[in-house]
Order: C-alpha cells, then sequence, then structure tokens
C-alpha cells in the first residue's frame, strides 16, 4: 500500500467558529486536521506527532500560567498560520513572521492554506487499495462529526465553569445537527428552563419555560428518554413555539435526568436522523460528567470563598470597638459573609419578655410596585402634592408620630421628587435622634437634587432584590450629607393614600430599648421556642407563619433566618437575617456559619458593652469628682456669704442707728433731713439683703420640723434679693400676688425659699441678652383642690419638649461647663414633694416656659 503523503494540519484552537471556518475547509481539500482545544493539548501533541502544518487562535494562551500558545508554537518551527481576530492578537503577532488571517472567509481561509503547504487539489494523496470513501460528503461528514465529539469530550475535562461547558455542548449539538437552534433545559420547581442557547433570541430565552409534564421536553426530562420529531407540519414546543423538527435526548447522571439537550429546527424543513440522535446522546454523556465536575468545582470555590469570608469576618470582629461603633460593624460583616439585603440585632428583655432592635442594617430594593406599601396620611399628602418638604417628630403627637416611635425615630424629613408635575417617587430620611440643627434651605434644595438623582436611577434599573452601585453611591452621599440614619425611597403606584416601597438603604443604632422598635414575644410562640430551647428559626412568607408577619412582612422580606444570641449558656437576644427574594434558601453550611458568627459576635458585644460600662463609669467618677469639688465651692461660698452678711450688718447697724439719731435733732424744715431718710431707707434695704442671704447660706437642720409658712412672704423675700440683680441685666420683674389673705403651707423653714431661688435665677440664665426679657411670678389660692399655687412664667427661648422630664434628675444641666451644677431643680422638686406639692413644667421652644409649683393647704 503506497504512503500516505496528505498533509498533516494541527489546529490550536478554542473558539468554535475558528474550528468550524477551517474545517469546512480542510475537509473539502481532504487533508488530515487534528485538534487541540487548550494550551497542554497543543504542547502535548506537538511533542509526540509530526505535522506540516499548525493553524493556531493567537488569543489562546496557558489557563494555568498565562503563558502564550504562540511561544509554544514558534518553539517547534513549523510552518505555522495564526488568526488575528482582535487588537491584542495582532499586537501579539508583530515580532514574529509568521502568515496572519483577520477573517474567517472560507474562501480567504483556503487560499492560506494551500499557499503554506504549496498544493493544488491534484496533488493529495490518495490510496488505490480501498475505494476513496471520503469523496462521499456523508462519509466525510460523519467522520468529522465524530472527531468533533471527541474533541470536545477532550476539551470538556479541562473547563470547570458551568457556563463555559453548558456553551460548548449547545455549540456541539447544533454543529453535529446542522440544526437552527440548540439548547439546554435544566430544571427549576415543576419546570424546565433554557440554561444555554445557541440561535434563540434573548427575549425568546428568557421567557422559554415548560412544564415538566404534558411538553415534549417534559416527557424526555420525566421519562429519560430521547424524542425525535421528524418534518411533517408544525410541532408545538410551548405556547406561540413551533417547529418543523426537534430531537431532545435526556442528560443523564448515575441514573437521574438533570437535563435536556434539544436541537430544532424552526425555518431548515429538513429532518433529523437516527445517526443525529445518537450523537446527542453520546455528547449527553460527555455533558453530563462535565456539568457534575463543574458543579463540584463551583461548591468547592464557594466553599473556599465562604471561608475565606468567614476567616475575614472574624478578623474583623476581633477589633475591640465602643459599642456604637461595634453594633454597625458586625451588621456589616454578617450581611457581606451571608448575603443578606437585611440583618437586625435583637436583645431580649426577660422582664417584659420583648425584644428591642439594638442595631440594623438595610439594603432592600424591589422593582416598581413590589415593595411594602406605606400608608400615607392627608396631611402628608397634601404636602406632597404642594411639592413641599415636611419635617415630622415623633414628640409631637400627629399623624406621623405612631409610625415614628414604632420604627425608632425621633424625626423625619419627606422629599417629594418630581419631573415637572408629574410625582415620580418619594425620599424619606429617618433619625434615631434629634439633630442639633436643622438643614438650610440651600443644603434643602441641594438634598432635592440627589434625592431626584437617586429615584431616577431605581427607575431606570427596575431591578428586584438589586441596588445598583450608582444608587449605593447616591445614598451614601444622602446620608452623609443630611445626617439620617436611613432613607426609603418610594414611588406612586395609582392612589395618593399609598406608596410602594422601591428601596430601603441605612443603618441605625439603639444603645437603649426606650426609643428602639420593639417585637413582644408574649404570642409568639415560634419564636419564644426558639429562644427558650436556643435553636435557629427559618420562615418565608409564603408560610404565612408569625414569624414571617411579624418579622418579615413589614420590611418587606421574603426569607428569614433567625438565629440566637447564646452567652455563656443563656440566651440574649436574637439575629434576624431577612433577604428580599423569595428563591433565596440558606443552606445548611449557611446556617452553620451564621451560627458561628453570632457566636464570636455576642462576645464582640460583650466586650464592647464592658468597654462602654468602663468609659460610663470613668464619666460617671469624673462628674462626680467635678460635683464634689463644685459642691465644696458652693459650701465654702455659703460660708463666706455667712462672714460677709455678719461683717455687713455690723456698720449697717451703725449706719442707721446714727442716722436716726441725727434725724431726731434735725428740725422739720432742715434739707439734710430728706438725705437723711434716704440713707436710712438704703440702709435697711440693705441690712434685709444681708439677712436673706445669712437666711439662705444658713445650714437647714435635715432633722427640723416643718412649721406654717407664708408662701406669699417667701416669694417676696427672694424676689427683694434678686430684684436688683435683674434690672441691671434688662430684664423685668413682674410680681401678682392675691389681693387677700392667703393660707400657710407646711414646710421646713427656708426650704421653699430654694425653690424660688432657683427658679428665678433659671430664668435669669435664660433670659441673658434676651430682647424684653420678662419674668412673672404669680401666686394664687385654690379653694377647690386646697392647694396655693406659684407660676414662675419667663418668654425666653424655651425648653424641648424630649428635655422636659431630663431636667428634674440630678447633674443634669444644658450650661456651659462651670456655669451650673444640674442639682437646682432637682433640689426643687424634691423640696415640693416633702411638702406633699409636686413641680411641673410646660414649655414651647421660642416662645416661653413656665413653672409651676402646687403645695397643698393643711
Amino acid at each position: 500500500m503506497p504512503e500516505d503523503t496528505t498533509p498533516h494540519i494541527l489546529l490550536i484552537a478554542g473558539d468554535y467558529d475558528v474550528i468550524s471556518s477551517v474545517r469546512r475547509v480542510v475537509v473539502a481539500a481532504h487533508l488530515n486536521l487534528q485538534f487541540a482545544l487548550n494550551h497542554r493539548e497543543a504542547d502535548y501533541m506537538l511533542s509526540h506527532q509530526s505535522y506540516d502544518l499548525v493553524i493556531l487562535d493567537a488569543r489562546m494562551v496557558d489557563r494555568y500560567t498565562g503563558a502564550l500558545t504562540l511561544q509554544l508554537v514558534t518553539s517547534y518551527q513549523l510552518p505555522t498560520l495564526a488568526f488575528a481576530l482582535n487588537e491584542a492578537a495582532i499586537k501579539r503577532l508583530e515580532p514574529y513572521d509568521i502568515p496572519i488571517l483577520d477573517t474567517l472567509e472560507s474562501y480567504t481561509v483556503s487560499e492560506a492554506i494551500h499557499k503554506i503547504l504549496r498544493i493544488t487539489d491534484t496533488q493529495i494523496s490518495r490510496t488505490d487499495v480501498l475505494p476513496d470513501l471520503r469523496a462521499d460528503p456523508s462519509y466525510s461528514q460523519q467522520v468529522t462529526q465524530v472527531n468533533t465529539l471527541f474533541s470536545l469530550s477532550r476539551s470538556l475535562t479541562e473547563v470547570l465553569d458551568l457556563s463555559e461547558v453548558l456553551n460548548r455542548v449547545v455549540e456541539a449539538a447544533r454543529y453535529l445537527t446542522d440544526a437552527d437552534e440548540g439548547m439546554i433545559l435544566l430544571p427549576e420547581d415543576d419546570e424546565l428552563y433554557i440554561r444555554a442557547r445557541v440561535g434563540i433570541d434573548v427575549e425568546t430565552a428568557r421567557n422559554f419555560r415548560v412544564k415538566t409534564r404534558d411538553t415534549l421536553a417534559g416527557q424526555v426530562f420525566q421519562t429519560g428518554e430521547p424524542i425525535l420529531i421528524d418534518a411533517g407540519g408544525l410541532h408545538k414546543v410551548k405556547t406561540e413555539y413551533f417547529v418543523y423538527s426537534l430531537l431532545y435526548v435526556p442528560i443523564v447522571l448515575q441514573g437521574q435526568t438533570i437535563g435536556v439537550l434539544g436541537v430544532n429546527n424552526r425555518t431548515n424543513q429538513e429532518n433529523f436522523n437516527e445517526h443525529h440522535k445518537q450523537m446527542l446522546i453520546n455528547l449527553a454523556s460527555f455533558a453530563s460528567i462535565a456539568i457534575q465536575n463543574a458543579r463540584i468545582h463551583h461548591e468547592s470555590l464557594e466553599r473556599n470563598r465562604l471561608l475565606e469570608r468567614l476567616v475575614m469576618a472574624s478578623r474583623a470582629l476581633s477589633i475591640s470597638q465602643p459599642l456604637p461603633q461595634a453594633l454597625p460593624h458586625i451588621c456589616l460583616q454578617l450581611a457581606q459573609v451571608i448575603h443578606a439585603n437585611h440583618i437586625d440585632i435583637l436583645a431580649w428583655d426577660k422582664q417584659t419578655n420583648q425584644l428591642w432592635s439594638q442595631a440594623r442594617l438595610m439594603k432592600s430594593g424591589w422593582s416598581v410596585g413590589r415593595g411594602p406599601l406605606v400608608k400615607i396620611p392627608p396631611t402628608v399628602q397634601l404636602g406632597i402634592a404642594e411639592q413641599r418638604l415636611q419635617w415630622f417628630f415623633a414628640s409631637a403627637q400627629d399623624e406621623l408620630s405612631d409610625y415614628l416611635n414604632a420604627v425608632g425615630a425621633q424625626m423625619s424629613l419627606i422629599v417629594p421628587v418630581y419631573a415637572e408635575r408629574e410625582l415620580l417617587g418619594v425620599m424619606r430620611l429617618f433619625y434615631v435622634n434629634q439633630m442639633d440643627a436643622r438643614l438650610s434651605d440651600q443644603q434643602l434644595d441641594r438634598l432635592q437634587v440627589y434625592a431626584r438623582q437617586a429615584v431616577a436611577e431605581l427607575l431606570n434599573t427596575g431591578k428586584r432584590d438589586v441596588i445598583s452601585d450608582n444608587f449605593s453611591r447616591f445614598t451614601d452621599q444622602i446620608l452623609s450629607f443630611s445626617g439620617a440614619d436611613w432613607c426609603e425611597f418610594l414611588t406612586p403606584v395609582g392612589s395618593p393614600a399609598s406608596l410602594s416601597t422601591m428601596a430601603m438603604v441605612g443603618q441605625a443604632v439603639w444603645l437603649t430599648a426606650d426609643t428602639a422598635p420593639r417585637i413582644s414575644v408574649l404570642d409568639f410562640v415560634e419564636l419564644d421556642t426558639m429562644l427558650r430551647q436556643q435553636s435557629h428559626l427559618l420562615c418565608h412568607v409564603a408560610d404565612q407563619s408569625e414569624c414571617a408577619n411579624k418579622l418579615l412582612v413589614p420590611l418587606g422580606l421574603a426569607v428569614g433566618l433567625c438565629v440566637p444570641m447564646i452567652w455563656r449558656g443563656e440566651t440574649h437576644g436574637v439575629v434576624v437575617f431577612g433577604t428580599v427574594s423569595p428563591a433565596r434558601v440558606f443552606a445548611e453550611n449557611e446556617i452553620q456559619m451564621a451560627k458561628a458568627l453570632v457566636g464570636q459576635a455576642v462576645t464582640v458585644l460583650d466586650n464592647a458593652r464592658l468597654l462602654h460600662d468602663l468609659e460610663s463609669s470613668l464619666d460617671e467618677l469624673r462628674n462626680a469628682q467635678q460635683r464634689l469639688v463644685q459642691t465644696a465651692r458652693l459650701s465654702a461660698m455659703g460660708e463666706l456669704a455667712t462672714v460677709v452678711a455678719h461683717q455687713l450688718n455690723n456698720p449697717l447697724t451703725t449706719i442707721i442707728a446714727d442716722t436716726e439719731l441725727m434725724l431726731l435733732d434735725e428740725p422739720a424744715d432742715s434739707p439734710k433731713r430728706e438725705s437723711l431718710k434716704a440713707i436710712v431707707r438704703t440702709g435697711k434695704r440693705a441690712a434685709n439683703v444681708a439677712r436673706r442671704l445669712l437666711a439662705i447660706a444658713r445650714p437647714i437642720d435635715p432633722e427640723a420640723q416643718p412649721d406654717f409658712i407664708d408662701v406669699v412672704d417667701s416669694v417676696r423675700g427672694v424676689t427683694s434679693l434678686l430684684q436688683g440683680h435683674l434690672e441691671h441685666a434688662n430684664i423685668r420683674l413682674k410680681l401678682e400676688v392675691p389681693p387677700y389673705a392667703i393660707p400657710p403651707v407646711r414646710a421646713v423653714k427656708g426650704r421653699l425659699d430654694d425653690i424660688w431661688l432657683n427658679l428665678l435665677m433659671n430664668a435669669y440664665d435664660a433670659l441673658l441678652e434676651y430682647p424684653n426679657a420678662q419674668i412673672v411670678v404669680r401666686i394664687r389660692y385654690d379653694e377647690i383642690t386646697q392647694h396655693i399655687i406659684v407660676e414662675v412664667v419667663d418668654n425666653g427661648p424655651g425648653i424641648p419638649l424630649e428635655l422636659h422630664e431630663k431636667i428634674f434628675s440630678p447633674f443634669f444641666t444644658t450650661k456651659t461647663a462651670g456655669s451650673g451644677t444640674g442639682l437646682g431643680l432637682h433640689i426643687s422638686k424634691q423640696i415640693a414633694e416633702n411638702a406633699g406639692g409636686r413641680i411641673e413644667v410646660e414649655s414651647t421652644p421660642g416662645e416661653y416656659t413656665r413653672f409651676v409649683v402646687y403645695l397643698p393647704v393643711l
């Protein structure tokens, strides 16, 4: 048998377009063609066989080392033809003297190959012993198909990316059968969906879902048997989707069908045959192993990534931080590792059996109309319609106060977003604490611009569960600029009485339970069981369970994982991981990881609390030291006042007595008489001040018994003492007393004076440099309740509502350091209560403050 001199060609390429183009030319010329689909396969074949021509895709590299396959090929010094199909490939070829092809057009490829080999069609060797079967097109095509199948099988052993495996398989299926379309269908619930496709447009693929029952593809998936339907009219694959012929084969792994590989002819009316079916069955067998390998590889990578995230989170959590910084830091780490849209750290108050939020992280997004509905009160509707920015306060007792208290916000700003006259959306900002200063008009205008950008980004993306990077940048900017803790974006859905939430983003921290959101565990059987048994709890909105209705639905979440916070065997709270997507499944390894992270977070929180308590104790110690110093100063001032008063009394007594004696000697018409009378009046007034100063500075016997005290006389004594002081500061003092005698009250002598002195001095401090400053002291007797009522009213700046309870606490002061002890009102309240009465305050910021003292008549 004569020696076969047919040229041998090695094609090194991983792109099926390149492979198909070269194969068509080489098969038509009856040349020997072998494939290397990756760098290492090329190295093996070049070192073990000889070739007349190497055709290379210059884009090829070693996946493991990054080495250029071009360098490998040139080292063998064989005739080479290179495809340069992009700029990078052209640049790579510049140092080499290699013929280059920048097109896949068959004529150009054929001409380049023939030119390098210097052959014509008549020079190709033939064998005279056997008939030339290669002249038979069907034989040649089948040989090519078999070569393709085995080449693909070799290449699939290297590929570990699932998407690439599926795309290679579906491309090969289409080529082997010369079909219009190829696809791989994988199961999801009771449907099959397209996971890889060729020849099918994106929109069709996105909506291509068929039931696993009562459909042709579903029949293949259920029975594990292939289906071949010849052309004989149109055949229905799914609703409004018809083909002339189809071939579907099962993808089987270890006896279980894991998918369906199929090809369709929608325009081509050629039939598929048994040979095609056998090729697809073999291809599906290779594909099943490759799919399993890719899945195992993916799971391995995912486990490694989870482990890396766990290690990184553990390192991040090990950093000691104060409690206000530790709480949001923990939320962020938990969300990143477990991939949750929402994290809530809830402390368990066992006395009230309630959970209260310590920290919350929100990063949830919904497509338009799918988020939680928010009811809009009429007042808010009007403001939105008028395109006004509106402030609301939890303390204002208005339409939103109950809602703000429920979500743990002290104030909220509502910003409507319009495009001309059309309402696009509404931004709501929430503040856990009151702002020290309101935003200026210029800042509010700028905030509206930010809000408009954020709403536009949301409406443009419209993707469910996805917060885009651009939107995240906008919300970070908004929260930083406004000082808000979190923000929500709402969109109209028809009625102005309700808006649909599009996004909820931000973080909030509550250090005490007073203003934090709460959940009662009393009627919450699932959560109560979880807390007491220290087990985790999974809930889904589809279950309509208590957990879902109370924890998930209000926040627009679909799936929740509750993990107890356990410290030294005791349950201290729970961490809630929430996601927006109902398809989210918390795998067992994620649950175990969540438990491990929560356990570490509990340790971090305990350390943060210890640090917080230590700092608080140090602050209290410093304050106590300052109070002791202040008390010592006050005591010294009291003693000094006593000494000064005594020293003043002696000369004043002499002055008054000598002046009165001089008056006795002066004639009635003497011009000196009026001057002497003025000296006596002034001396007596100074003596009265000294006497009052002695009375106030004199220590009161703690065992002193109550006595009957004339309230009017007590008030007059203190006002006369302070009259000159107030007038010097341009503060008008007005005293209103009943025109008739009122009954006395029982109190320790001198104690009531402290009340009036403290109230008047507080009013004095508030009115300094205040225009038209005035203090009114009003005394009246209520015969019905049998109480003496004393009001001290000033027209100063007022006291914020949230401070009304705090001002009576010991050592609480709003004055600057060194100008107040924070004891005056606390002592005044104690004195009033010891006398059987009480003291109340009412104030409107910017208008007035009124203290009212009620003293019973006994």
